[in-house]
């Protein structure tokens, strides 16, 4: 799978050297924790490695205690979030020191699409699990040299959007070479961001384009109220082999309620009209004629 244990890595190599403690004073109301951890690349293994070093300042659930936490962090990959690693549960401590590797089999040219969610989770009474909070660090921003461990401070958000969670759409294509056509299955979209609302209405219109030339479009039901919103709809489009480099098709998240203001928007199509993953999983689509070729896509921040 793409998810990896560290295996032969040793973890010793990759332990943080000692961080300063902290004037806690210095923390605001309100505050849900102040999250160390570091980030390596091991090139030659195609591993991104990350270390959870510590937390400060977790809230406790009991407004007696300083110690009513039982806290844990799951570790996933950004788009998609279908590779996660777990740590252990430190108990009965608002400050937990981890200083737990895990890594991810990643190659080198997709390290920069990646970005690391992290979820901070408190056990609670009777397993009773309850998120405290997420943070998000997009590998787009870091310099990762091989070998070279980056030590990152950041402050835990309720909300991981605050801290910019980058908005996907989970779509799938399937080509019918036979039928000359091609099928878009619009599956759902996630933090989806708005100006005026954090649960937005929303929909998708997807335009199908012959070289600049607007061939087809359509649309998918409104969804309302939602910033994860689930819309499932197939749409079929004619496609002939030949036109195949030549066409694209641009799918675009609209508020309705908003003077049909675009939220997010993304491009799939050959190279001429598409980069990243929006050229990979058309590409895809026809070197596995037939199957439903899934991908989540990342959509850049409009607002």
């Amino acid at each position: 799978g793409v998810t990896s244990n560290i295996g032969s890595i040793n973890p010793d190599l990759y332990k943080n050297p000692l961080i300063p403690e902290e004037d806690t004073s210095n923390y605001p109301e309100g505050h849900l924790g102040r999250f160390w951890f570091s980030i390596n690349y091991d090139l030659e293994q195609e591993k991104l490695l990350i270390n959870l070093i510590r937390i400060h300042n977790l809230p406790s659930r009991d407004k007696d205690s300083t110690t009513a936490c039982d806290p844990l962090v799951r570790v996933a990959l950004l788009p998609g979030e279908r590779r996660y690693h777990q740590s252990s549960i430190q108990r009965k401590t608002c400050n937990p020191v981890f200083n737990e590797v895990f890594g991810f089999c990643v190659s080198h040219k997709e390290l920069q699409e990646q970005t690391v969610k992290f979820t901070v989770i408190d056990n609670g009474r009777l397993r009773k699990r309850q998120t405290i909070g997420h943070l998000l660090c997009s590998l787009k921003n870091i310099s990762i040299e091989d070998g070279k461990q980056q030590i990152i401070t950041q402050d835990i958000s309720k909300d991981p959007s605050v801290v910019g969670s980058p908005g996907e759409m989970h779509l799938s294509l399937c080509y019918h070479p036979s039928a000359d056509r091609f099928t878009v299955t619009v599956l759902q979209a996630r933090n989806i961001r708005a100006p005026n609302t954090a649960t937005p209405d929303s929909y998708v219109r997807l335009t199908l384009f012959n070289q600049t030339r607007a061939v087809k479009t359509k649309r998918t039901g409104i969804i309302r109220r939602s910033a994860d919103p689930c819309y499932n709809e197939s749409f079929h489009f004619r496609l002939e082999a030949a036109n195949v480099d030549t066409t694209n098709i641009v799918l675009a998240i609209h508020q309705p309620d908003n003077k049909d203001r675009i939220l997010g928007r993304l491009v799939l199509g050959s190279f001429m009209f598409a980069r990243g993953r929006g050229m990979a999983h058309w590409n895809d689509m026809f070197a596995r004629p037939r199957e439903h070729v899934q991908l989540w896509h990342p959509l850049p921040d409009l607002n």
